[in-house]
């Protein structure tokens, strides 16, 4: 996100509105040895860990279950996100935490704590639940088991031949025998197919594909990709490019298709590591970017899908500062073979992640602490204009409503567009999801179908380098491979797919669009001919929505340390326009003014910091010198706004209140 537009700057006296951090609030006492326990929060800068100012998230379900079966429990989190739970040592949980469909987990985090890559094999902790295990395990018996299917690549199949007699590594096993098992009640099966690239998983004349899981209807899948997508052309950056877009676009589609024939089915994504050690250029500017895309697909979909992240813990070398991360002997690289695949420990460090992205905690003789943060729903923006740009196509009005009643695209349209989203800013943007409703009504022959957005509205092709190769987002269907896409299959009923929108390689997690770009993002619906006659299926396409994701209007949010001598920010959020009035003072209050609401500072000892407009970016941001007076640590203020619509003056609110106190 572009930093906000209207800074106002000051050096104020040490007196009441001096302001300071949110006094961080912790659970009651530290909890006794072997429990479970943490925080939810509400993570406003996406950056997985809870700074200064970001609220605690009260009063939300979370439920620990046991491997035995036996341990089933929910409990709310307490005034400050807390929760706890005690538990036995030695055994195995599953946590899940869900705040409601407004809410999804932020990113994880990238890299904010201490010691980013701890020693093996933990590594750094995924907070990636997925919504079905508990449900899943509740209902597993011994004729009805938990089944999990691996699809993917190599590394799915578990094949090595470093210390694996045979060259065969089950790694999932493991984690199906010992981690998800009830104990005495259910057992859980596991088939492992071989794939090459991700199309292949999409391909019905092959074995081991999509559609062989579907029909095993597993609750558990677990999809390894990005192996053999990034090596096949090592070094060629234009190749790697094209590589990525075509294969992010048959993962949307694996993805998508699981949401709509196992709409119960827990996913998780894994694989992508650096073979070479962090030794190699090539790898070190597409590893991460590979990487990016994997944590960008599972963000974006309709249904969470986590991450079993084990790039961070594979060694590597970071491009910002060259400094080597990771492991280094993980590979198998020493003893002549194919320096590709893991040893025994790099199959046994991707079974520590899956289980960790499903949610799943190991009590030991002390607390097991997990902290997730998540960010919120804003708003929505539909698309107000439909171009047929192939020709053929009828009742496009009827996609820019969403109504179960669809715009048709006939058999021989070759693309229709939607665009025209309305770009005003309304808070504070992080993420965009583009999600578009549609169903074909008649099996599809040796033709295939895609969606795709744009977010300059030009589809240009995927450029050569790693900032330029994201210009074309897929969002489902196929990537013109070749390879027909759900060919044979009737997808009569509708079916909403997403996928999260991104601007060039966002790889340190900030926010990937501006309010800016909505107003010339373009969403199309392209069929492709790759031989013979044209197909025999009608698309219709409903509708397509942009999801928006950061913080709501009326809403103050600190940013820094306030420590004497340095600078903190605050942001207020509202709507392009609006006045902004910003107030700190020594006290607390309760002073009534309607119709927005009511302040919480005292304004017997009130003093206005700022007043003016939010800005472009949807907020206005004041920057605060703190004086450099060691007196002041310790002293403690309350900061509170006002946003009032200059057009609407009844329409605004009265944010929420900061507590903040000098360091």
């Amino acid at each position: 996100m572009d930093r906000p537009v209207v800074v106002a700057r000051r050096r104020h006296p040490a007196r009441a509105w001096a302001c300071a951090t949110l006094t961080a609030l912790v659970p009651s006492a530290p909890a006794a040895a072997q429990t479970v326990e943490g925080t939810l929060f509400h993570d406003l800068d996406r950056d997985g860990v809870r700074d200064a100012g970001e609220p605690w998230l009260a009063n939300v379900a979370v439920t620990l279950y046991g491997e035995d079966g036996l341990y089933d429990r929910t409990v709310l989190t307490g005034a400050a996100g807390d929760y706890s739970f005690a538990v036995s040592n030695g055994l195995k949980y599953v946590l899940d935490a869900v705040p409601g469909i407004d809410w999804r987990l932020s990113f994880q985090d990238l890299g904010a704590d201490a010691d980013p890559i701890p020693d093996w094999p933990q590594g750094r902790r995924r907070p990636g639940l997925a919504d079905f295990l508990v449900a899943n395990l509740r209902a597993s018996a011994p004729g009805a088991p938990l089944l999990h299917v691996a699809l993917g690549d190599s590394i799915a199949y578990g094949f090595n031949l470093c210390d694996s007699t045979g060259g065969k590594n089950d790694y999932v096993r493991p984690l199906t025998t010992d981690k998800l098992d009830r104990a005495g009640t259910s057992t859980i099966s596991k088939q492992a197919v071989l794939g090459y690239e991700t199309r292949d998983l999409l391909d019905p004349a092959n074995s081991g594909t999509i559609f062989a899981a579907i029909a095993l209807a597993p609750q558990l899948v677990t999809i390894s990709i990005g192996g053999n997508d990034f090596l096949a052309d090592d070094g060629n950056h234009a190749q790697t490019a094209a590589n990525l877009v075509a294969a992010r676009q048959n993962l949307q589609e694996l993805l998508s298709t699981l949401l709509t024939e196992l709409p119960d089915c827990d996913v998780i994504l894994n694989t992508v590591y650096d073979n070479e050690g962090g030794g190699d250029g090539f790898h070190n500017e597409w590893g991460v970017i590979w990487n990016q895309v994997l944590r960008d697909v599972a963000w974006g979909q309709r249904r969470r899908v986590a991450i079993a992240e084990v790039w961070p813990d594979y060694e590597h070398e970071d491009p910002a500062t060259g400094t080597r991360l990771g492991e280094d002997d993980l590979i198998c690289q020493f003893f002549g073979l194919d320096a590709i695949h893991p040893k025994k420990r790099g199959y046994d460090l991707h079974e520590e992640k899956v289980w960790q992205g499903l949610g799943g905690v190991t009590a030991g003789a002390g607390a097991e602490t997990r902290h997730f943060g998540f960010l919120q729903r804003i708003g929505s923006r539909f698309a107000t204009v439909a171009t047929d740009v192939g020709g053929g196509a009828s009742a496009l009005a009827d996609a820019l409503v969403e109504d179960d009643v669809g715009a048709v695209i006939p058999a021989g349209n070759r693309e229709v567009r939607l665009s025209g989203f309305d770009a005003t800013p309304d808070g504070m943007l992080a993420q965009v999801v583009a999600k578009v409703r549609y169903r074909t009504v008649n099996p599809s022959t040796d033709d295939d179908y895609r969606f795709e957005a744009a977010i300059d509205g030009a589809f240009a092709a995927p450029g050569a380098t790693s900032s330029t190769w994201n210009t074309i987002v897929p969002i489902v269907g196929g990537a013109g491979n070749g390879v027909p896409v759900l060919a044979g299959r009737d997808q009569g009923f509708w079916r909403d797919v997403s996928a999260l929108l991104t601007d060039g390689a966002e790889i340190d997690g900030r926010p990937s669009l501006a309010w800016g770009d909505l107003a010339n993002l373009s969403v199309r619906a392209v069929g492709l001919q790759n031989g013979g006659a044209d197909d025999s299926y009608d698309l219709e396409w409903d509708v397509v929505e942009l999801e928006l994701w950061g913080i709501p209007p009326y809403t103050l949010v600190q940013r820094g340390e306030p420590q004497i001598g340095t600078t903190i920010e605050f942001d207020t959020t509202g709507r392009q326009g609006s006045d902004a009035w910003l107030w700190a003072s020594a006290g607390t209050g309760t002073l009534p003014f309607p119709p927005f609401g009511t302040f919480g500072i005292d304004f017997a000892s009130a003093v206005l910091l700022d007043i003016g407009p939010i800005g472009a970016n949807g907020a206005r941001t004041v920057a605060i010198d703190l004086p450099a007076d060691p007196t002041l640590i310790g002293f403690t203020g309350y900061v509170q706004a006002l946003v009032v619509d200059v057009y609407k003056p009844k329409a605004g609110a009265i944010t929420n209140l900061l507590t903040v106190t000098l360091q």
